[in-house]
């Protein structure tokens, strides 16, 4: 008797073992899709990871697999061991890992229907019509029907080239050669001339049409490298040489690309594939046209934003004796199928995107990716201006290697950077709203020799919220703990919650004493172009923000309309600050400096540093000095002093002395128990139980119960543990503490329905 592990898409702490029927044990294989029951009606797609003649030792009656649905693996001993990995060191289990790994389609069980294939219709001759004098004698017959003989001329032309042999045409093809023919084509069909016919045909062909590079720039297989950029690329395979993993540190604009293009082309060239992350595939349209220009149809693209069947394509692709060369994505990129991964590129590894909070499992893909590289014996090339401090403490203590490129591409300055004192110009009436007269006067020239401007806000919406003059109090959403954000939208005017999207018309009065004196508190992008409205008159200013960018490509049309000059003035949040690349921006802004800093959060000073040093980077990347400004409350503030030198050592200096003192990362691992429950009191009491087992194993590493930053989202109370523990302390017997811990609470019943999961390296 055969037995076989196998994995669900479902929550399940471990593998589920069936039994294998005779007539399906000489078929069944690791990596092939299963159909198993589960319960008294429901059948899953299931992933085997494991088969054996051994019978169980436990004495229960195994059922039977259904079927088996491949006729080869779709999930190669490379994924299975990256799965493992992700399962035991995010603390997840291996179904959340199947299910965010593998497209919904490769994966239908009762309730969702699998993949279907696109298909178009196809025409071909009859054989009735078959040959010179079977056409001669059609196009006879139908002289009295002139629309009918003009198409099947048009037929005949569009599928020979030597009236000897016809091939098949496509309907859509067909009717757009003769507009306003489809009744004669239905004729034509109807008559036996003609036989229609479904085909299947791939979506990749229009997904690559999308990021097909239209700047008329010439192809160039290998980019030629600057003396800078050249003794980086040489000193990167120097250091491969003894380390699997080195980071690039360029600065903004240093010409990053260009290596990572070489390396590319040279990995390919080898007969190797390559996987290259980016934080968000919607920004980085950009770079994606360029690395099509280098790489050709060896290109695919893939991320979240594709349809679970264009997914499924890309896979199947990925399977197919002609996989993509060079895979480039969102995180979600990582678990595609790779036979022989060489080369792993993180661009932008710094970038919060590359964490997945939300569904399970909460993963790192920087990390992750690192680890898919080791285990395929791959090597890993991490680049950034702003490296986490995490990636750069690991360079400095040589686990990592590092190359530093500090001058950009072709010797153009980094950007002068002036900080705006808020609060003095507001004491001297030097402003108009948001705009401190430096800033309007600053984009006033920069308007006059034709340059661009970005304008950096990091809040969506009109206004923060509505405040009450008599009583301070803010309409707050009933579903969160947090206040509505003011938002206009087409003369409309309403507040909403960003996290649950509850939303209400504006109140004419107070919710809570009735007041009718009501104002708006704090500002965001969409307030931000109506005042740059009225300070500049003439000037085209585009919006890049969520609310902007809903539509499906409705990102890539504002950044392509902004590259080519249809608009002067870009306002936006952080999604301005990055994989953009704009020749005639020449200024940049920052509206309010210190919203970035308020936040508690022992990383706030890290991605401020971060986010203002990247938003002033889009400034003058060509051949001309491109100028920053700051408004802030606060000048003497470190990090706008670390950002106006661009000093990211300093940064770097400061963050590791306050983390070592603290006990933060990179000195400490770091665990985060997260727990939720609509009750908060019953909560309350179940984190205390948990924070008490917790501590019984791992001692005074655990933190008191603590409220996170919003402690209710969509009826839901939370609650935080935090756990630090030295870098010695043994994975697997932490993992195993943490689990057994929060498995006892859950067992009591009173706490039975309290829910949790654990974020790793928060």
């Amino acid at each position: 008797m055969l037995f076989v592990g196998v994995i669900l898409p479902l929550q399940l702490p471990k593998q589920l073992t069936y039994s294998v029927p005779p007539s399906l044990a000489t078929r069944v294989e690791v990596g092939l899709r299963v159909s198993v029951p589960l319960g008294r009606s429901k059948t899953y797609t299931a992933i085997v990871v494991e088969k054996s003649d051994m019978a169980p030792t436990d004495g229960i009656e195994y059922r039977d697999i259904i079927d088996i649905l491949d006729d080869a693996p779709i999930v190669n001993s490379l994924q299975l061991k990256l799965w493992q990995w992700l399962s035991e060191y995010y603390i997840c289990s291996p179904g959340d890992i199947y299910r965010c790994a593998i497209p919904s389609g490769l994966k239908p069980d009762t309730l969702h229907e699998g993949y279907r294939p696109r298909t178009q219709p196809w025409l071909r001759l009859s054989a009735a019509v078959s040959g010179e004098m079977g056409l001669q004698q059609a196009l006879t017959q139908l002289r009295r029907a002139p629309m009918q003989q003009k198409l099947l001329t048009n037929f005949i032309y569009m599928s020979t080239n030597d009236w000897k042999t016809y091939s098949s045409v496509s309907r859509q093809s067909l009717l757009a050669a003769q507009p306003g023919s489809t009744n004669a084509l239905r004729a034509l069909i109807d008559k036996g001339y003609l036989v229609e016919e479904m085909r299947e045909v791939s979506r990749l062909e229009a997904l690559d049409a999308d990021y097909e590079d239209l700047s008329g720039e010439p192809s160039s297989s290998v980019p030629l490298l600057s003396e800078d950029q050249q003794r980086a690329y040489d000193k990167i395979y120097e250091l491969w040489q003894e380390q699997d993993v080195v980071l690039l540190h360029g600065v903004t604009s240093s010409g990053k690309t260009e290596i990572y293009s070489r390396l590319i082309i040279d990995t390919i060239s080898q007969g190797g594939q390559v996987l290259f992350l980016v934080p968000e595939i919607a920004l980085t349209t950009q770079l994606m046209r360029r690395m099509r220009r280098v790489l050709g149809s060896g290109l695919g693209i893939y991320h979240s934003g594709f349809s679970d069947s264009e997914r499924v394509e890309i896979y199947r692709k990925q399977l197919s004796a002609e996989p993509y060369k060079v895979i480039m994505g969102a995180r979600s990129a990582m678990f595609l199928p790779f036979n022989n991964l060489r080369l792993v590129i993180v661009d932008e590894e710094h970038e919060q995107s590359y964490r997945q909070d939300s569904p399970a499992p909460r993963y790192h893909a920087r990390n992750s990716a690192i680890m898919l590289a080791h285990l395929a014996n791959a090597k890993t090339l991490l680049g950034s201006a702003t490296p986490a401090v995490e990636t750069y403490y690991n360079a400095q203590t040589g686990k990592y290697g590092l190359v530093t490129l500090d001058k950009r591409f072709g010797n153009v300055q980094l950007p002068d950077i002036e900080i705006v004192d808020i609060k003095d110009c507001r004491h001297r009436k030097m402003y108009e709203g948001s705009f401190m007269d430096p800033l309007t006067d600053a984009i006033r020239s920069n308007i006059s020799q034709s340059g661009q401007t970005i304008l950096f806000q990091n809040r969506r919406g009109y206004s923060h919220c509505l405040v009450c003059a008599d009583c301070g109090s803010t309409p707050r959403c009933p579903n969160c703990d947090v206040s509505l954000t003011h938002h206009r939208h087409h003369g409309h005017e309403y507040l909403t919650c960003h996290y649950c999207g509850y939303s209400i018309p504006v109140p004419v009065r107070c919710p809570s004493c009735g007041s009718t004196r009501l104002s708006t508190s704090g500002i965001g992008t969409e307030r931000i172009v109506d005042e740059a409205a009225k300070l500049f008159p003439g000037q085209r200013i585009a919006r890049l923000d969520t609310d902007t960018t809903q539509r499906k490509n409705a990102h890539k049309q504002i950044v392509e309309q902004f590259a080519d000059h249809s608009y002067d003035i870009l306002v936006g949040t952080q999604m301005v600050s990055k994989g953009l690349d704009f020749k005639d921006v020449s200024l940049v802004a920052v509206l309010n400096a210190d919203s970035l800093l308020t936040l508690p959060d022992f990383r706030a000073t890290e991605r401020a540093y971060q986010l203002l040093e990247q938003v002033s980077g889009r400034a003058g990347r060509r051949e001309t000095q491109g100028k920053v400004i700051i408004q802030t409350y606060d000048p003497a503030q470190p990090v706008m002093q670390w950002v106006m030198r661009h000093d990211y050592r300093a940064f770097y200096d400061a963050a590791v002395a306050e983390r070592s003192l603290l006990r933060y990362p990179p000195f400490v691992r770091m665990y985060q128990v997260v727990m939720r429950h609509a009750n908060r009191q019953l909560l309350e009491n179940a984190a205390q139980y948990a924070r008490t087992l917790l501590a019984s194993q791992l001692g005074d590493s655990v933190s008191d119960v603590i409220d996170p930053i919003v402690p209710k989202i969509q009826n839901l109370c939370y609650k935080n543990i935090i756990i630090r523990l030295p870098l010695n302390a043994g994975l697997k017997a932490v993992r195993a503490s943490i689990i057994s811990s929060l498995t006892q609470m859950t067992a009591q019943i009173q706490f039975h329905a309290v829910n949790y999961y654990v974020v790793v390296d928060p």
